[in-house]
């Protein structure tokens, strides 16, 4: 599929320049990058190359499929406090609302606890989400949708992004709302944010079925497990 990716407005080309979305498989973790897939018989034996997280196919998967978009300025978050260790005030701000000569409420906007209450989430002082617009629009064929996620993978400990699903071929522009989980952070730009899986929409439901195994489906499970278990291959491969 084609995804096209435009500005929200002329005045935030130069940030699409700068820190455009880029395929997943392209800004990989660092433990992933250099990580070890390892053996299966290394696990078995006890040697120093045993099988890990990185050989894992979910987990390969989620990683390098679809879009990451990057932090497209500086995010940072300050929390002062009072002699006896409370919060007296906070700031934040993001560098693209001065760059663009633009409001800061047009980049960094909020939720009232109104909106948000009983989300066991991470709050600014005054109990608002705090959500960091997305200054690019994507543009895809009819039917399509996105998912947008928190990388998390990637293993951030400042925010982390609430997830959602947005009808992309009707609705390319969104703001993204976190949960803070550091009185101070500072957050570079070109770091990776938000997790874009684009998939075509169906009307299928799904139809529920909770049952005990048969003997074949049994039968079937204890051999795939025995292949899994014989070979170094993975799920994919095998079947």
């Amino acid at each position: 599929m084609k995804v096209t990716v435009i500005p929200l407005r002329k005045e935030l080309e130069f940030l699409l320049e700068l820190y455009p979305p880029i395929p997943a498989r392209e800004v990989l973790p660092k433990w992933y990058k250099e990580g070890k897939l390892g053996t299966l018989s290394g696990s078995v034996l006890g040697t120093d190359n045993p099988k890990t997280a990185k050989k894992c196919p979910a987990i390969q998967d989620i990683i390098t499929t679809d879009l990451v978009i990057p932090l497209w300025g500086v995010l940072a978050f300050r929390t002062d406090y009072d002699d006896d260790g409370r919060i007296i005030k906070q700031y934040w701000n993001i560098t693209s609302s001065r760059a663009s000569g633009e409001p800061l409420d047009l980049h960094l906007g909020r939720h009232p606890i109104s909106q948000t209450n009983g989300m066991d989430i991470g709050r600014n002082m005054d109990l608002d989400v705090l959500k960091i617009q997305c200054p690019y629009k994507f543009i895809v064929e009819d039917g399509y949708s996105v998912y947008y996620s928190d990388p998390f993978y990637h293993f951030r400990k400042d925010i982390q992004f609430l997830p959602g699903i947005v009808e992309v071929d009707k609705w390319g522009s969104v703001a993204f709302p976190f949960s803070i989980h550091q009185d101070n952070f500072v957050i570079k730009p070109g770091t990776p944010i938000v997790h874009a899986h684009f998939y075509k929409r169906t009307n299928t439901k799904i139809e529920l079925d909770v049952r005990p195994g048969t003997e074949q489906e049994y039968e079937e499970n204890s051999n795939q497990f025995k292949k899994l278990a014989l070979t170094e291959a993975n799920y994919k491969k095998l079947f």
